[in-house]
């Protein structure tokens, strides 16, 4: 049982070392913060305590947090940046601060982030840096711990639910990164490259905050997909990259790509990596990803780096080859009746409490196997049918690449199966035509499954849709079904 780690009450910046240098300029340390300041105080003009921070670019973002915090107004970061989503929230934002032109029924004062950072007089930014110890080596970051975040998660529904935390929670998971990964590095990191959102708890950590407060990495500009992040990764190397599962595997399949350039560590978030895309990554890179166990009400709780196997070993991995997760410190967790996976974390608002994650687990060791959601563990014809174990069985089979299963209520209850199939897979089908090649799913199926509980509505695509954070979204699943 893990002590919790006291917070840290200092973070430094080396005052010369660039934090961004994705602008036309580079940004060092000291002018951000005085740019921050600046833009606090024109906050702290402002009587609204709630405001919406929304950034495409990552340097607009970081400037907005900073001076939100430094203002000491409450955060809000909405799910996503589609115009219904921020209307939605309008009616309780008294305050807006972006990079964009807002199109929107915004109530309370609009701040734009760009406009008043080409705004700031070099002699506001000489003032702010004459205040600060400029002779010192190093820059140290004040951070008022108490500020208010309030943040959502979509969970299965894609519906938004607020989840309130303090900075106080984002610094303290920060030093945990740092004990964690500080000293894992197999070679230095100087850049950190966001492939996930940085408006997402896992950006904001990994891509932002963790490098920010250890003075030790550059931030690089958001990659949204993998041939940027390859190009990229040949012009600078001495990287962190910030993945997820869908990136990693896109990196995969494409996996000569992988073979000429390392990073120095790669994380990966928001989803399970298979142990194939584990592998492949490796084979090329050297190591395999530190793949994040979390949520944006837990914080991180886990992480594992899978490793391969001396010998070839089927997919899925088998009972006894999987690997662990392995509980951050401070973390405590315990299995229910039903083998739910309880937690308790300093990173909870009620760190005292045991907090139902809603997965299902095994023990392994001192740590623990994940074996499905509790929500995917359903009643179908009378039979106990667990849809994570299901989808495993399809991924399983030669001709399918990635698969997704939902529940349809079509008169009863029944499933549904999207399916992506392999290169090969999809011209054979298109030759001997779905019907068969469905009928052998299903046979592949039969084996485990009784015909009465299989899937009875199919769907094929190129990929399964997720959102940017690599999650697959319920209401996304389910259009695919809708009557047309």
């Amino acid at each position: 049982m893990s002590m919790t780690p006291a917070l840290n009450q200092s973070y430094f910046w080396p005052m010369n070392t660039p934090v961004s240098i994705q602008s036309s300029r580079a940004l060092n340390a000291n002018d951000l913060n005085a740019e921050a300041q600046t833009l606090a105080e024109t906050l702290k003009a402002h009587p609204g305590q709630r405001w919406l921070l929304i950034a495409q670019e990552i340097e607009q973002f970081l400037l907005g947090w900073l001076a939100l915090c430094f203002a000491g107004k409450t955060i809000i970061l909405p799910p996503n940046s589609q115009p219904a989503t921020l209307n939605q929230l309008a009616g309780n934002i008294e305050g807006w601060l972006s990079d964009q032109t807002l199109s929107l029924n915004c109530h309370g004062h609009v701040l734009n982030t760009r406009s008043l950072w080409h705004t700031v007089s070099p002699e506001a930014l000489k003032n702010r840096l004459d205040t600060q110890n400029v002779s010192s080596s190093t820059l140290q970051w004040h951070f008022p711990y108490d500020v208010a975040v309030e943040m959502f998660t979509s969970g299965s529904t894609g519906q938004p639910k607020a989840i309130h935390k303090r900075l106080s929670h984002f610094l303290r998971e920060v030093d945990t990164l740092e004990t964690t990964f500080g000293s894992l590095d197999g070679a230095p990191i100087r850049h950190v490259w966001l492939a996930v959102s940085h408006q997402h708890i896992y950006g904001i950590l990994f891509g932002l905050l963790w490098p920010l407060c250890t003075g030790r990495s550059q931030i690089r500009p958001t990659l949204h997909y993998g041939e940027q992040l390859v190009e990229q990764l040949h012009l600078t190397p001495e990287t962190a990259i910030i993945g997820s599962p869908a990136l990693l595997r896109l990196l995969a399949e494409d996996s000569a790509s992988l073979s000429n350039d390392r990073p120095s560590i790669v994380f990966s978030s928001g989803g399970a990596l298979s142990a194939n895309d584990a592998a492949t990554v490796h084979k090329h890179w050297g190591q395999a990803p530190y793949e994040i166990y979390g949520s944006t009400e837990t914080g991180g709780m886990a992480w594992r780096q899978q490793q391969p196997q001396k010998s070839q070993q089927p997919y899925p991995p088998q009972q006894g080859t999987e690997t662990a997760w392995t509980p951050f410190a401070g973390v405590q967790w315990q299995l229910d009746d039903q083998q739910a996976l309880k937690v308790r974390s300093p990173l909870l608002n009620k760190p005292d409490q045991w907090w139902s994650t809603g997965d299902c687990a095994r023990p392994s060791g001192s740590g623990f196997i994940l074996t499905g959601r509790l929500d995917r563990m359903i009643k179908l014809a009378e039979k106990r049918i667990s849809l994570d174990q299901m989808e495993q069985h399809l991924k399983a089979h030669p001709e399918v690449e990635d698969a997704a299963l939902i529940v349809l209520n079509k008169h009863r209850q029944q499933l549904g199966a999207i399916i992506q199939l392999t290169e090969s897979a999809a011209q054979q089908w298109a030759q001997s035509g779905r019907k068969i090649g469905i009928a052998h799913l299903k046979s592949h199926l039969n084996q485990w499954y009784e015909a009465v509980t299989l899937p009875r509505y199919w769907r094929l695509v190129e990929h399964i849709p997720c959102n940017p954070q690599g999650k697959r979204v319920h209401a996304q699943l389910k259009e695919l079904f809708d009557e047309r």
